[in-house]
């Protein structure tokens, strides 16, 4: 027998809503204008002894349930009749989390008895309870169902980690091998992905759980502040994850998650009671339930510019920090309807003039050509949708498809109704890449110095780069001996370091980052050198042997961190590697120069080693240039003597005038 709650319609409450005009970026003080709407409460459901969560459920015969956690049980609320249907009761608990899957209901609780599975197939007469699975657990402050994998994953009673639990068959639940974690206290999963909300530990985890057997954490990341990490939500389409903290005077977090590596926080917001519960994400717009400030929604348009579009407070006592108010809200129906649940024991519906606009799709990051798709799924009476890709191109319909050249494009859907064209954008939604290295050949003599160039043709803005530069023949023919920036497109980066050295065997990796803290951009696109790597030639290289320099990957005691890798503004990606050839030429046997036996065009220690052998040890020199000897004769008198050493000693070392005359046209 149902508990019928008593029921108040409520007014309709005005209250500033964003809408963006356009999906232009801009900074966050040169948003779009905002627009005046209505959020009406039509709704409270009371005469419950305490509440906690809420969620909903909509039927095949399209009945829209509100599902309420109150101290004693679950209360199935129908939205056509704003009648409760079903009560089911259970253990007298203040924590209940529950969540939906196909026609079930799943419900954990601190107090017991395990997950209680809950047919509500057969609604609006009656809710049937199938089941309760342990699984060796009987408590749960927690749990999330990924629905598209049809796994449930539940906080551990003792909140070391994550259960994970098939739901291949919904009413007889198989448990597999869980996670463990830091202290757990809320999770969510969606495509095998489950991010972890891990309390007093102040830090959230990431894991890929395509692979049940083996899960992969992608990211951990530690929360400044030390509060309590109570909730996470990832948004639908773009890289970003809101965090909560139950703790006083702590801020939502907005974190951008393009790179896991990187993981950045990028805007805080906080309503006026200083105190946040749960975050839910619909497209664009946050809900959050906050305690005492009551449900809030945020237009996350521009993740890193959160604006505050509507508030309503369901707790109008007072305004403080405290455990009153709302515990949980409920964006997700499909209809311009929100639930807001209450701790006092009232659940709380609204009618928002909320457009429910948003797509997804993708690839989203590629190589070029990229062949992206999107899907609309906005909902309500649409007369037509019209799809602005970013680069001059447009597509009308539900589904846009498009092939994207080599860039970072915007993508915008204009959605309109009746009444109203509303529209949403991603700003640098789609990276289309086509980024390479350029390595150029080049050619030297026996002794000579260079340098070789890595270029990059870039489409996209470099924020940071790390190269591999791995060249063949040191030591055994050549001598590396340094890279530098100066004279190419990165000689303004702010940041160089070298994560690994290996000079003597001609490895190493450079890291180039744009800004360092000092605020300098990107670097643009174009093309041309970004790093040239300084080498020279032994004497005894040998002529018409063929050395090469790599920016591929290599191997090594490198700790498998380290690789070829690019971070634009939008992904980090592996530009395409190149290699360049150096040739060692033959020498002519005809040098131009006396007293440059080595005829490298200067005069150095090679060239004193030879014409000491050939001055006073009447042996075979020990570097054959395959010039004739008389290249060591200096004076051009007809003698390789003591003359030719002192002068040739005096231009190699002592930068000093040479105590005999070099013939023309050596004399330096």
């Amino acid at each position: 027998m149902a508990v019928c709650p008593r029921l108040l319609l409520c007014g309709l409450v005005v209250v500033i809503f964003a809408i963006p005009a356009n999906a232009e970026v801009g900074p966050c003080d040169t948003l779009p204008p905002r627009t005046v709407i209505a959020f009406d409460s039509i709704a409270s459901f009371t005469g419950y002894t305490e509440g906690n969560d809420c969620w909903g459920w909509v039927s095949p015969g399209g009945i829209e349930y509100a599902i309420y956690g109150a101290r004693g049980g679950l209360a199935f609320i129908n939205l056509n009749t704003m009648q409760e249907d079903d009560f089911v009761s259970g253990p007298n608990c203040i924590w209940r989390d529950i969540k939906s899957y196909r026609n079930y209901c799943y419900e954990v609780t601190e107090c017991g008895p395990g997950l209680k599975i809950i047919d509500m197939s057969f609604l609006p007469d009656s809710v049937h309870v199938v089941g309760t699975f342990t699984g060796g657990s009987t408590r749960s402050h927690n749990l999330t169902i990924d629905t598209a994998k049809g796994y449930a994953y539940l906080v551990r009673q003792n909140y070391s980690g994550f259960r994970v639990i098939s739901l291949a068959n919904p009413e007889s639940p198989a448990e597999l091998p869980g996670v463990n974690t830091g202290d757990a206290h809320d999770v969510y999963a969606r495509n095998d992905t489950v991010w972890a909300a891990e309390g007093w530990d102040s830090q959230f985890s990431i894991w890929d759980m395509s692979n049940k057997s083996s899960p992969q954490m992608l990211a951990l990341v530690t929360v400044p502040g030390q509060g309590y990490l109570h909730n996470i939500w990832p948004m639908d389409y773009m890289p970003y994850v809101v965090t909560t903290e139950e703790t006083a005077g702590h801020t939502i977090k907005i974190w951008n998650t393009a790179d896991l590596q990187d993981i950045s926080l990028v805007a805080q917001y906080l309503a006026p009671s200083g105190l946040a519960h749960n975050a839910h994400i619909v497209g664009k717009y946050l809900f959050l339930s906050h305690y005492e400030s009551g449900v809030v929604v945020v237009d996350l348009t521009f993740p890193e510019c959160p604006v505050e579009m509507a508030r309503f407070d369901t707790y109008p006592d007072r305004e403080l920090s405290g455990y009153n108010g709302c515990w949980g809200v409920y964006p997700h129906a499909g209809t311009n309807r929100i639930y807001a649940s209450n701790i006092e024991g009232n659940i709380m519906i609204f009618e928002t003039d909320i457009r429910v606009v948003g797509f997804g799709g993708g690839p989203l990051v590629g190589a070029a050509p990229l062949s992206s798709s999107f899907l609309s799924y906005a909902q309500g009476d649409i007369v037509s949708q019209t799809w602005d890709f970013g680069d001059g191109a447009f597509g009308n319909g539900t589904v846009g498809a498009h092939a994207y050249g080599p860039g970072i494009y915007d993508v915008a859907l204009d959605v309109t109704f009746p009444e109203s064209t509303t529209t949403i954008g991603y700003a640098h939604y789609v990276t289309a890449l086509a980024e390479s290295l350029t390595v150029e050949d080049v050619a030297l003599m026996p002794g000579q110095a260079g340098y070789w160039e890595a270029g990059l043709i870039n489409h996209v803005p470099i924020l940071e780069t790390t190269i591999p530069v791995s060249m063949s023949g040191v030591p055994s023919q050549a001598v590396f001996d340094s890279v530098s920036r100066a004279g190419t497109r990165t000689e303004y980066f702010e940041v160089v370091t070298i994560p690994y050295d290996n000079h003597a065997g001609g490895q190493v990796y450079v890291r180039l980052i744009a800004d360092g803290g000092g605020g300098s951009p990107p670097l643009a696109p174009g093309t041309g050198p970004i790093l040239r790597v300084y080498y020279h030639l032994l004497p005894t290289a040998s002529p018409g042997s063929v050395l090469t320099l790599s920016t591929d990957d290599f191997s090594g005691p490198v700790g498998g961190g380290i690789q070829l890798d690019a971070k634009t503004t939008t992904a980090a990606f592996v530009p395409s590697p190149d290699g360049g050839t150096l040739t060692v030429l033959t020498p002519p046997c005809e040098c131009p120069c006396y007293g440059d036996p080595s005829c490298n065009g200067v005069v150095d220690v090679f060239d004193v080693v030879e014409t000491v052998d050939v001055a006073f040890r009447a042996e075979s020199p020990p570097f054959d240039f395959g010039c004739p000897s008389a290249r060591t004769d200096a004076d051009c008198d007809g003698l390789t003597n003591v003359f030719d050493v002192v002068a040739m000693v005096d231009v190699a070392f002592r930068s000093g005038d040479p105590q005999t005359t070099f013939c023309d046209p050596c004399e330096l």
